[in-house]
C-alpha cells in the first residue's frame, strides 16, 4: 500500500516558522511583517487569534541574501552566547566544588541530638502557636525511634550548623545554578557523614530522596 505524500501547509503560525532554521521572533517581525491571516485559536476559543503567514512568502524570504546574512549572524551570536554560558556554568561548578563548607557543632553526637531535638520541637511549637488548634504535634525526645532522631539531626546539622542555606542562596540567578546547588548539597552531606559516621545512612537516604546520588 502506497503511503500518501505529506503536503506542506499553505500557512504557518509562529511556532511552525520558528521550527525552521534561522527564524526567531525578531526575524519574523523584521522579514515577514503583519500576518497574512488571523485565525481563531483551535484549542482555546477565548485566546488571541493565531497569526499565520503564507508558506510561499516564508520560502521567498529564506532565499533572499538579506535573510541568509541574518541567519549566519544569528547562528554566530547563538554560538557565542552558548560559549559564554558554558564558561559561566564551569565557573559555578568550580565555585561549588571549592567553596568552604564548615560544620560548627559539638563533637559528641549525643549532644548534637539534644540540640536537634530542641530545635525540632521549637519549630513545631511555633507552628502550633501560629495555627492554634488546627496543628498538633508529638514532641521528639531521646526515646524517639532512631529513624526520626537521625532525620531531625541531619536536618539540624544542614540548616543550623553549616552554611548550607546561605551557600544555596549564593547560587540564585547564577548560570549553572542547578548543578552548583547539587554539588553543594552533596558536599554538605559528605561533611556530615565524615564527622558523624552513624548518620551516614540517613545522609544517603536524603541524597537518594533528593536525587543527589550518583
Amino acid at each position: 500500500m502506497k503511503t500518501k505524500k505529506k503536503v506542506a501547509p499553505e500557512r504557518l503560525n509562529i511556532a511552525g516558522i520558528k521550527d525552521r532554521p534561522g527564524w526567531t521572533d525578531a526575524a519574523i517581525r523584521k522579514f515577514l511583517g503583519e500576518p497574512d491571516e488571523l485565525r481563531a485559536n483551535p484549542i482555546f476559543k477565548t485566546a488571541a487569534p493565531q497569526k499565520l503567514w503564507d508558506t510561499s512568502k516564508i520560502k521567498a524570504v529564506e532565499d533572499a541574501p538579506e535573510f541568509q546574512d541574518w541567519k549566519a549572524k544569528s547562528l554566530r551570536r547563538s554560538k557565542s552566547a552558548q560559549q559564554v554560558a558554558d564558561r559561566k556554568r564551569a565557573k559555578a561548578r568550580r565555585w561549588a566544588e571549592n567553596v568552604p563548607i564548615h560544620l560548627r557543632c559539638p563533637s559528641e553526637l549525643s549532644r548534637v541530638e539534644d540540640l536537634a531535638i530542641h530545635a525540632y520541637n521549637e519549630r513545631l511549637r511555633e507552628r502550633q502557636e501560629r495555627y492554634d488548634k488546627f496543628y498538633d504535634f508529638l514532641p521528639a525526645s531521646k526515646d524517639a525511634n532512631r529513624e526520626l532522631l537521625s532525620r531531625i539531626t541531619v536536618n539540624f546539622l544542614r540548616h543550623d550548623c553549616t552554611e548550607y542555606d546561605s551557600r544555596l542562596e549564593d547560587t540564585f540567578g547564577v548560570v549553572g545554578r542547578v548543578e552548583a546547588s547539587r554539588i553543594v548539597r552533596r558536599r554538605v552531606y559528605d561533611v556530615i557523614s565524615g564527622r558523624f559516621p552513624d548518620l551516614a545512612g540517613e545522609c544517603r537516604r536524603q541524597m537518594r530522596y533528593r536525587g543527589l546520588s550518583d
